[in-house]
């Protein structure tokens, strides 16, 4: 997930796109971004810098080895994450232990 605001020649902003989408692990298409004209007598973002990291969120490495096909694997929705939070604290108020077993 990227979301970001990029401010360029026209040409430049392209160039960057097509090389977004051209990349096989960021999977973006163009209907992706969205454009709009600015105008500013100094550039807006003048001391951006891109970079390409390994990791958004520093894990040491951990999570490198989950290949991308099956991170959205095993998740909860919204609803299901928030029943399982609700579940989970009427278990511990009755005495359990958390998991759900009543124990």
């Amino acid at each position: 997930c990227l979301n970001g605001t990029l401010a360029g020649a026209p040409a430049d902003v392209a160039e960057l796109v097509e090389l977004l989408v051209a990349d096989p692990l960021l999977r973006f298409e163009a209907s992706d971004f969205k454009y709009s004209k600015a105008s500013a007598a100094e550039p807006p973002f003048p001391d951006l810098v891109i970079k390409r990291v390994a990791e958004l969120i520093s894990t040491g490495g951990v999570f490198s080895s989950i290949p991308i096909s099956d991170t959205g694997e095993g998740y909860l929705t919204p609803e299901e994450f928030r029943a399982a939070l609700e579940a989970r604290d009427r278990n511990a108020a009755f005495g359990g232990d958390g998991d759900g077993d009543g124990g």
